[in-house]
């Protein structure tokens, strides 16, 4: 099954790769861009390999050994991946709020 990325999906790749280069390694930031690909790739063949969301065809997919988190629908012919959300974000933004 082909995979197509949304808009959204490849900004959100973007900023996770530009929020890890600034919060952590470049080599970080280029091992966990590989794991994003390769388990997106994981889809191709199997893409119902994520958590079931709902009683639609969409699924949200964590990324083995990173924070991030794929979410993705199962369209008739392909599969489409709708966003990616790195939770190590959402935990910088709530510590740089508290300061």
């Amino acid at each position: 099954m082909r995979v197509t990325w949304s808009d959204r999906a490849i900004m959100n790749l973007g900023e996770v790769h530009a929020f890890l280069l600034e919060h952590d390694a470049e080599r970080t930031a280029a091992e966990t861009v590989r794991r994003v690909l390769r388990t997106i790739s994981l889809l191709e063949y199997n893409p119902e390999l994520g958590i079931k969301i709902g009683d639609r065809r969409r699924y949200k997919l964590v990324v083995p050994e990173t924070y991030v988190i794929v979410r993705y629908r199962v369209l008739r012919h392909h599969v489409e991946i709708g966003s990616l959300f790195d939770g190590r974000r959402a935990i910088a933004s709530k510590t740089t709020r508290r300061k």
